[in-house]
């Protein structure tokens, strides 16, 4: 996806602000689409979605024009903000990370599908306290402070930022800034996922996952490199970027999740 040299604070704003509508769209679905027999259909639909609006709204703005003015504006606040933040590649390689983790039901509530449930939360072996029951509620509000909502600005507007400085550095011959952010960001969340076994109480798990982390990772924007090398007939560069937000994030999150749990 294009991007200008040096961002200026306006469109880190406008990515910041459309990626806490994304997140907060994509906690509100997650919530109400609980995972099937353990699988997250929610993320997995998500994606699949953002994916599609994302290829559509790039595609409608070429055919339209240059990259300039509102083409430029709709693009940061809707395509990198709200759809890059709606769509996340680190709550999907943890959820596949899970299954090959021995011991994953014991894992909190999903980070990124939220898992969320009437039955209490077991206490973790670093606090006495006693279980409370976890509600979508108690998340929805704590997600809604200032703070928070500064939390998921800040994971889209890292994202941003990032991708522009790596490929400044690279070049944008190949997408190395969506793979570095997807890799990174698959990494942490392992690492967070793993903590809220342990010491991390479930709510910031959720608010740090689902708000941060996924609004720094996107699934949209690899999804729409990876075809768009394709259609160059860039076959190679292609099925390198897949296979690297497919297999090496995965593995990233493995990685992340052994260390949280130890």
């Amino acid at each position: 996806m294009p991007a200008p040299a040096r961002p200026l604070p306006r469109q880190t704003l406008l990515v910041g602000l459309g990626g806490a509508i994304g997140t907060a769209i994509r906690l509100l679905l997650t919530t109400w689409l609980p995972p099937v027999h353990g699988v997250p259909v929610s993320v997995f639909l998500i994606n699949i979605t953002g994916a599609f609006l994302l290829g559509a709204l790039l595609e409608t703005l070429t055919r339209t024009g240059p990259e300039a003015g509102i083409r430029r504006t709709v693009r940061l606040f809707v395509g990198t903000g709200i759809i890059g933040g709606y769509t996340t590649y680190s709550t999907l390689a943890v959820g596949v990370a899970e299954v090959f983790t021995p011991g994953s039901s014991g894992m909190p509530p999903h980070t990124g599908s939220a898992r969320f449930s009437s039955e209490p939360l077991r206490p973790s072996s670093a606090s006495s306290l006693p279980a409370q029951p976890f509600r979508p509620v108690v998340c929805s509000e704590r997600l809604a402070d200032p703070r928070n909502r500064d939390r998921r600005r800040a994971g889209s507007s890292l994202r941003f930022l990032l991708d522009i400085a790596v490929r400044g550095r690279l070049g944008s011959h190949f997408p190395w800034g969506t793979s570095v952010i997807n890799l990174t960001g698959s990494f942490a969340l392992g690492i967070v996922t793993g903590l809220g076994t342990t010491v991390l109480p479930a709510v910031w798990v959720i608010v740090i996952g689902t708000g941060l982390i996924g609004g720094y990772t996107t699934f949209s924007t690899a999804s729409v490199e990876t075809v768009r090398l394709a259609l160059e007939h860039r076959y190679r560069a292609a099925t390198a970027h897949g296979l690297v937000n497919l297999v090496a994030c995965v593995l990233a999150a493995l990685l992340g999740l052994w260390i949280g749990v130890r």
